[in-house]
């Protein structure tokens, strides 16, 4: 690494109009001492008629005579590595090394290396641990997952590799240690006999306690299309499962087929019928026109291992990618998101509600990351938009008022040195508290422009009581002889019968 030149550099930016600062050094202050939160004008809705959630784009939202949570403006992380600027497309916060603070991690676009940025005991993230992986020439994508892989209940991280020849299809880990740094380990060959492996998620698929990583399987191929159920021409959908063995191999992949008219464009694993175990999302596209409609499906985690078939949750119009997740009206049940806009709100029988839609300034808002920013212990929403082609994009932040999301404020993007990038993709945000001062902070990968940070201030540490969900529920009592009990002895299971909670 000695070789690489290193430009650590963190630049406060002011608003919109303004061109960049100059570069200076890192600080454990910004510039904005004052903890004014960013915030711009308000704008129209662009929905007309339609179900808007909330109904309107509105200026900052106050909170009494109290200094109104926000964020501090921009400041950036920029790095050159041999004649070129790292370009970063995907990173993902959590805390990697097992001392209880939040760390970052980013997946470069035009290296394959994996970057490590630890926080440090006053706050600040040191530069980046690089572990590198196969040839400089060969594009990794930015597909990326984090969990225990190794059962030492601290996060490590999973991508895709290729190896310096370029055979692609391998899964690579930076595997926590307890008790020291983190290590990078090959969990599955590149260009291996045994097929090439995807990373789009992970669960726990078989029920053995060890955590497993789901790709996406679409083969395009005519040979194919009798035994898939697709027409000639176009995708066999399907899903494959690389077994973990906790300890961070990993086994060759099992693809799974589904006879279907859909492809799985997108997966996320999330827990939607609330049994305890974590279930497989498809987000899926409609063979005969991809691009604008499509489905939203889980396969529900058998009680005895392995995945259902996928189940539908609900038919959208807009593209469905990315899903993310989150109770966005303080009910206690997780609703989704997806395309940046679309809401659909769970009910307790477990189905989704009609499309609400947020307010936006486009018909085209980007990914949207949903976290609670403001600490008062209820999910928020940021996602990306822009008015118009070719004008400087900029963040809307819906924060959870009163079971809804109240009106966003919204705040300027600088004026990016590179190019104008607005990602599409989940990974290109993260949230947490990345400089230790309590609050939540929200980093976002802009490509050549390296990484934002916007950090949290003047956030809350309420305890707000959630809704009692008791009478939902019911504890499973242990399985009598010869009598098949679905789940687990002792788990919760939610009681619906004929769409009634009981």
């Amino acid at each position: 690494m000695a070789a690489n030149r290193i430009v650590f550099s963190w630049v406060v930016m002011v608003m919109a109009g303004l061109a960049a600062c100059s570069q200076q050094q890192p600080t454990s202050k910004s510039a904005d001492a004052e903890d004014r939160p960013a915030s711009d004008a308000p704008i129209a809705p662009a929905f007309g008629s339609r179900s808007a959630f909330p109904a309107t784009l509105a200026s900052s939202v106050q909170s009494g005579a109290t200094p109104a949570f926000g964020f501090r403006a921009h400041r950036q992380y920029m790095r050159q590595q041999g004649p070129s600027m790292i370009v970063y497309e995907a990173i993902a916060a959590a805390d990697y090394t097992g001392d209880g603070r939040t760390d970052l991690v980013a997946l470069p676009h035009t290296h394959n290396q994996i970057e490590l940025f630890v926080q440090q005991p006053d706050g600040v993230l040191a530069p980046p641990r690089i572990f590198p992986f196969g040839g400089e020439n060969s594009y990794v994508g930015r597909q990326m997952v984090t969990n225990d892989f190794n059962g030492d209940q601290i996060s490590d991280v999973a991508f895709p590799t290729v190896s310096a020849s370029g055979s692609s299809g391998g899964i690579g880990l930076l595997l926590s240690t307890k008790g020291g740094a983190p290590v990078y380990r090959q969990g599955y060959p590149d260009g291996a006999v045994g097929g090439a492996a995807s990373i789009g998620a992970t669960l726990d698929v078989d029920g053995d306690g060890r955590q497993d990583i789901v790709g996406a399987h679409n083969v395009r191929v005519d040979e194919e299309h009798e035994r898939c159920g697709a027409p000639p021409e176009l995708y066999c959908p399907g899903y494959s499962v690389s077994y973990g063995d906790g300890r961070g191999n990993f086994s060759a992949p099992q693809v799974f087929q589904l006879r279907m008219p859909f492809f799985v464009r997108e997966l996320a694993a999330h827990d939607l019928n609330s049994d305890g175990t974590t279930d497989l999302v498809m987000a899926m596209a409609a063979l005969n026109d991809p691009t604008s409609s499509g489905q939203l499906m889980v396969a529900d985690r058998l009680p005895g291992g392995g995945l259902a078939a996928p189940r539908k949750l609900y038919s959208t119009p807009s593209i469905l990618e990315p899903v993310v997740f989150g109770d966005m009206n303080g009910d206690g049940l997780d609703d989704t998101l997806t395309g940046g806009f679309e809401v659909h709100l769970q009910s307790v029988d477990g189905s989704f509600g009609p499309a609400l839609y947020l307010s936006t300034a486009t018909m085209d808002p980007r990914s949207a990351i949903v976290a609670d920013f403001d600490g008062d212990g209820y999910k928020d929403v940021i996602n990306h938009q822009f008015s118009g082609f070719g004008t400087v994009p900029f963040l809307a932040v819906y924060l959870q008022r009163n079971k809804t999301l109240a009106a966003p404020f919204l705040i300027q993007d600088p004026a990016w040195n590179f190019a104008f990038h607005v990602s599409n993709h989940p990974l290109a945000y993260a949230a947490g508290d990345l400089n230790g001062d309590g609050c939540n902070d929200l980093a976002v990968a802009v490509g050549a422009d390296g990484i934002s940070f916007l950090d949290g201030i003047n956030c809350t540490r309420r305890v707000i009581p959630r809704p009692d969900e008791s009478r939902f529920y019911r504890t499973r009592p242990a399985s009598s002889p010869g009598k098949t009990q679905p789940g687990k002895a002792g788990s919760r299971v939610r009681l619906v019968l004929d769409g009634v909670p009981q």
